[in-house]
């Protein structure tokens, strides 16, 4: 796991080195969750995309649907979060996605 303060920092990260999993929130600053995905989604579409936001109510959350994997809302209880994740990790088949 790498953790990222921002999503210009994921896209250099995935882009120099690829990614399984990408978990994303929504609002954050200079570019939002749902740009992050589909950048993600165009460059590397292998690569899993999940949403984890408190903003279930919001229209980013309702663009979100088309380009994540899995869409979370917080608060998010850890076991949730947890078995989300070995779930799709576990699932993950390259040639798939």
């Amino acid at each position: 796991m790498i953790f990222l303060t921002s999503a210009a920092e994921a896209l250099q990260e995935i882009r120099s080195g690829g990614c399984a999993l990408l978990m994303s929130d929504l609002r954050m600053p200079h570019m939002n969750g749902v740009e992050l995905l589909t950048q993600v989604k165009a460059e590397h579409p292998k690569t899993l995309r999940c949403v984890l936001s408190g903003y279930a109510e919001s229209d980013l959350f309702d663009r979100a649907w088309s380009i994540a994997h899995v869409m979370l809302t917080k608060p998010c209880e850890s076991s949730k979060l947890r078995d989300t994740i070995i779930k799709l990790v576990g699932d993950y088949q390259p040639g798939l996605y």
